[in-house]
């Protein structure tokens, strides 16, 4: 809504899988002016211009459900619904990783180099907002819950980014070489130039010793 008095207001959508039936509540705001309460009956609710009613996988975070004429953008979703879609995910594609994948892995190298170039501190990660920029910068068409979706699989220490890295290579996309890259190969040069210090300090040890027996030796 673009209405002042309802831009701010927030409602609690539940829906019941045991007859596909909606129901809508508006918690009390306090100093908002407004009472909250019961905002809509639990009933079945047809989606827009069509006879067919709402389904469990209308209901997303980033989906727009219109409940007679009133429009409701589903912002966030409680720890069970999350948990219960990702169990079910053949059911919820919105929480299906194999699907996902299948929807990005096309944008492949793309993907890659513009996750590089966002991760301006060469930290390896990018955040929730950043991921978004990079599908929608390679066309990717990907809803807020599949963000939540993958940062839930990815996001494993709960710091609220990902390793762009392991992410990419979960979905078979190598990463770009950037500055983690850069870093990784100067690793790799540093332990091949302490192996070829260690060579020749033996190789002039070894020298050294057989100087030492030729003259002895005369």
């Amino acid at each position: 809504t673009t209405a002042p008095e309802d831009v701010d207001r927030r409602f609690v959508v539940s829906y019941y899988l045991a007859d596909d039936t909606l129901a809508v509540y508006e918690p009390p705001q306090r100093n908002s002016g407004i009472q909250g309460g019961k905002f809509l009956e639990r009933s079945r609710v047809k989606l827009p211009g069509t006879n067919d009613y709402y389904g469990a996988a209308d209901m997303y975070v980033g989906a727009v459900v219109t409940l007679h004429r009133h429009e409701f953008v589903m912002t966030e979703a409680d720890m069970y619904t999350l948990n219960f879609m990702e169990s079910n995910s053949m059911a919820f594609t919105q929480s299906d990783i194999s699907a996902i994948k299948s929807k990005i892995k096309a944008a492949g190298a793309q993907l890659a180099s513009v996750c590089g170039d966002l991760d301006t501190a060469a930290k390896g990660t990018i955040s929730p907002e950043q991921m978004q920029q990079a599908f929608n910068t390679c066309g990717v068409k990907i809803s807020e819950h599949e963000i939540i979706t993958l940062m839930r699989k990815f996001d494993s220490d709960g710091t609220g980014a990902v390793s762009y890295a392991d992410m990419l290579a979960a979905m078979g996309i190598a990463a770009a070489t950037g500055a983690g890259a850069v870093a990784g190969e100067d690793d790799e040069h540093e332990k091949v130039n302490l192996i070829l210090n260690d060579l020749r300090g033996a190789f002039y040890y070894e020298r050294e010793k057989l100087a030492g027996a030729l003259a002895n030796a005369d």
